[in-house]
């Protein structure tokens, strides 16, 4: 007998992806890294370690080496920090992640690839030239041919190599974040300088790029013209602040 199309049981069965941000189901699904239930986690580890302005934790998905030139390249621009509490900018970055994991986890299979062609070659070198010595000294030989045993112990020591071959970071992440994340450190440290004159713990960083839009790379560029009047205007409003409250402590000194 026939079972019945239990469409209920496959709902269930997918329900995690409900976690998973709907513009990027579509890559996640497609990603040849780990199980979709593995992806989707993983996706959403990074997702929540962003957006508390850090990157998630080593071993965790992808593993090595794929996150390692990932995880290098973020940390160069130091882009984690600019990502606390940011749903929009962790959205777009989450997306050039997921194509990066994609380009790294081919380039990592072309490396086993091109290690392991390699290391027949340097096989068959070997049996051909164990041939010769048998040709010379006169003894019948056959035709040497590598084995489906001798083929397993290539494959795995072409994955150990390329395992331990260095890795740099990603170039593709740097070109398409570089810019904006040294833009955004300018303004972030300057206007978290101006927090500190104004006192009382203002953050201004982080308002006046959550206004400006952290995507918006040549609105901030307008902004950063006119950071250096901005500063010394602050500066000045900060030394005048201070000598108003020394002149109130004075008045109370001698009250």
């Amino acid at each position: 007998m026939t079972a019945l199309f239990d469409a209920s049981s496959i709902e269930r069965d997918y329900a995690f992806l409900d976690a998973c941000p709907e513009a990027l189901v579509g890559d996640v699904v497609t990603l040849p890294v780990g199980t979709l239930q593995e992806r989707v986690a993983g996706l959403l580890g990074w997702r929540d370690a962003l957006l508390a302005g850090r990157l998630p934790a080593e071993g965790s998905w992808p593993s090595a080496p794929v996150d390692a030139p990932i995880r290098a390249a973020l940390q160069e621009m130091d882009l984690a920090r600019f990502c606390r509490d940011q749903p929009d900018l962790v959205a777009a970055l989450l997306a050039d992640i997921l194509a990066a994991v994609r380009q790294q986890t081919d380039a990592f299979h072309g490396d086993i690839l091109t290690r392991l062609r390699e290391l027949e070659d340097l096989e068959r070198q070997g049996m051909a030239q164990a041939e010769a010595a048998v040709h010379a000294s006169g003894e019948p030989c056959a035709r040497m041919r590598i084995s489906v045993s001798q083929l397993d112990k290539l494959r795995i020591q072409a994955h150990r190599d390329a395992l331990a071959r260095p890795r740099e970071a990603d170039t593709q992440l740097q070109s398409q974040w570089q810019e904006r994340a040294r833009v955004w450190a300018e303004v972030f440290d300057v206007f978290g300088d101006l927090g500190e004159l104004l006192g009382r713990g203002w953050d201004l960083s982080q308002g006046v790029l959550r206004q400006t839009g952290w995507l918006e790379i040549q609105r901030l560029h307008k902004l950063l013209a006119q950071l250096p009047q901005l500063r010394e205007i602050v500066r000045t409003l900060g030394r005048m602040q201070e000598a108003l409250e020394g002149e109130a402590v004075l008045e109370t000194v001698f009250q």
